[in-house]
């Protein structure tokens, strides 16, 4: 059909003649004569002739000259109105997509190229305005208004402000999303399995060290009073004793005793320097002290000196012989060991001498000037007698004790520090929590159609598993169990005195299970009963691994494993239960006349479900409580 209403845009409508006004349009296609009844509306306009050759019309912008920028409709106009003034018309009303457009006369056809004939419906509005149609619900209908509107360009789709919304949302979904993926992968179980371990080695330590202070308290009060009575012998005057009430804490009491006989040692040194006797003989003890340390000095100096000339006199004498023992090359060496020895050999032991000298003089002025003290500072303490020389080495004892169990503390405790390198997108660097994992070249174990090193993890968790420390023997804690035990029998494994240590055998050799896992379920933990099972699942959400061909033998069948090494030996130390399974196994052949298994055949089952089967690469033992 031939189209009488003029050019088409998909945003403004029909144009009128002039290209830059709307035409007017039909009725809405909505309703119910919209294809029986059309307006009539103005021809496309007919191009503008001169100067410009053929002409380009736009949606919205109308002709354009192919040379000129503005359209040119308004170019002929601008002339037009310059020759001959005309009343101006009222612009026609705008006619959009979605409204009416008033019926008009027709207007003459102008001439100009045919135009193609448009559809019936505008496919752009119809993909605008049915997006709300589609949508169910009245909340997301509201949402999606809100959001989608019929655009007022071609350029814009969606409003700016709902999108920045729709960003924002989005940003602070994709960030909460991310730390929660950080956060997964940083919370492992292994790490509270550390964490916990070092809580109670704190702990332990802490009490180790009140217990220390608690255990000097009684020793420092004696040493006190032992220190009160040395200085009232120096003075010639009982010396005020302090009147301080013990604390209701340990470490307050222990501390104020501690400075309390500091204070005193330090007024007894100071009458120990001022006594005319102690200080003529402490002046001789530091200088024979002072003589020995300097020539202990210049002796180890010289040392190297002497190497030297050894080292020379050697070459020498290897150059002077190089030609043979001649006589000449005799008499040579003769003199060049003369000149080593005078030169060198005798300083050395002049050196020595002295050393020696000097170092006896030292120790008879130190025994002198303790003779002296000890006469001037005997005193009979609650202890018995005593004196001052060997009350300090008592206080130094007692200190030493309690400053050890001071230092572990401090070592393990290290919050902060601690804090700082276990942080999470921090632990790269020198975590303390940490994967223990060994490799044992020697040992393979399939993984994906091909034989590796097997990697044992196991000591991640089971942290003293080979520490020879008798108090870790059956250790059981509250909340993780016997993960901090150590090996039952480390006279035959684990321990470096073994025959099977942890670096060479490793734990997965013997108690199967995936040793690259770090997580209880996952490393495939088998219960040792029923009871056990219930245990797991509350405690530790425990679940059969599914698809694992080697799980972990349960408790007591591990000696199992002993016969992949010990195939050849009848009875191997620490596998009472396979010894005891061999001998069964004898008998119940013996009874039955059967001289060995047949060929093939192995048992299979638990309890009474005992039976003959054929043998399998993968051992494989039945569990009632498992399956």
């Amino acid at each position: 059909m031939p189209n009488d209403r003029g050019p088409w845009c998909p945003t403004r409508g029909y144009l009128d003649d002039s290209g830059a006004q709307p035409a007017s349009a039909p009725a809405d296609a909505g309703a119910a004569d919209a294809h029986t009844q059309e307006a009539p509306a103005a021809a496309a306009p007919a191009p503008a002739s001169g100067g410009g050759g053929d002409q380009y019309w736009t949606p919205t912008r109308g002709y354009l000259g192919s040379g000129a920028a503005a359209p040119a409709p308004e170019a002929a106009a601008s002339e037009a109105s310059a020759e001959a003034p005309v009343e101006a018309e009222a612009p026609p009303e705008v006619v959009t997509a979605s409204k009416e457009a008033p019926v008009e006369a027709p207007a003459e056809e102008a001439s100009g190229p045919e135009l193609p004939e448009l559809p019936e419906e505008d496919p752009l509005k119809e993909s605008v305005t049915t997006v709300d149609s589609m949508v169910e619900g009245g909340g997301f209908r509201e949402l999606s208004q809100s959001i989608f509107t019929e655009p007022d360009s071609e350029t814009t789709l969606y409003r700016v402000s709902a999108l920045n919304v729709a960003f924002a949302i989005s940003s602070a979904a994709l960030l909460v999303i991310t730390l929660v993926v950080f956060w997964q992968d940083y919370d492992r179980q292994w790490k509270h399995i550390q964490a916990h371990w070092r809580e109670v080695q704190t702990e332990e330590s802490k009490e180790a060290m009140g217990k220390a202070r608690e255990g000097e308290l009684e020793k420092l009060e004696s040493l006190a009073q032992d220190f009160y009575l040395v200085l009232d012998k120096l003075t010639g005057a009982k010396v005020e004793r302090s009147s301080r009430a013990r604390a209701v804490e340990v470490e307050v009491t222990y501390l104020r005793l501690v400075d309390d006989v500091q204070q005193l040692q330090a007024q007894i040194d100071a009458k120990v320097a001022d006594d005319p006797g102690l200080r003529e003989k402490l002046r001789e003890k530091n200088n024979t002290s002072f003589a020995a340390s300097e020539a202990d000095r210049a002796l180890r100096a010289y040392r190297g000196d002497f190497q030297a000339a050894k080292f020379n006199f050697e070459e020498s004498k290897k150059h002077v012989l190089a030609d043979g023992p001649t006589e000449s090359a005799v008499a040579k060496v003769r003199e060049l060991s003369v000149a080593f020895n005078k030169n060198s050999v005798k300083v050395l032991n002049d050196k020595l001498f002295k050393l020696e000298k000097t170092g006896l003089a030292a120790d008879e002025a130190e025994v002198a000037y303790d003779a002296v003290l000890k006469e001037k500072t005997s005193v009979a303490g609650a202890g018995g007698a005593t004196d001052y020389s060997a009350l300090k080495t008592d206080l130094k004892n007692s200190l030493l004790a309690v400053n050890s169990a001071l230092k572990q503390y401090q070592l393990i405790d290290s919050s902060m520090r601690n804090a700082v390198r276990n942080a999470p997108l921090l632990d790269f660097m020198a975590p303390s929590y940490k994967i223990d994992k060994v490799v044992t070249p020697g040992l393979k174990e399939p993984l994906n159609f091909m034989d590796v090193d097997r990697v044992h993890r196991c000591k991640t968790c089971h942290i003293n598993i080979n520490d020879p420390d008798p108090r870790f023997v059956g250790y059981q804690d509250e909340k993780w169990g016997s993960v901090y035990a150590s090996h039952p029998r480390l006279d035959l494994f684990l321990s470096a005195a073994s025959s099977h240590t942890y670096q060479e055998t490793g734990c997965t050799t013997c108690h199967y299970g995936d040793g690259h896992a770090t997580e209880f379920t996952i490393a495939a933990h088998t219960p040792a009963g029923e009871e056990q099972r219930k245990e797991w699942k509350d405690k530790y959400h425990w679940h059969l691994k599914h698809h694992e061909e080697h799980p972990m033998l349960p408790t007591g069948f591990t000696s199992s494993s002993c016969t992949k090494c010990h195939n050849d030996q009848w009875e191997i130390e620490g596998a009472d239960r396979l010894n005891l399974g061999k001998k069964l196994a004898a008998s119940a052949a013996i009874r039955s006349k059967v001289s060995r298994l047949p060929p093939g055949l192995r048992m299979t089952g638990y309890g009474r479900s005992t039976r003959w089967a054929p043998t399998s690469s993968i051992w494989e033992i039945r569990f009632p409580w498992v399956s």
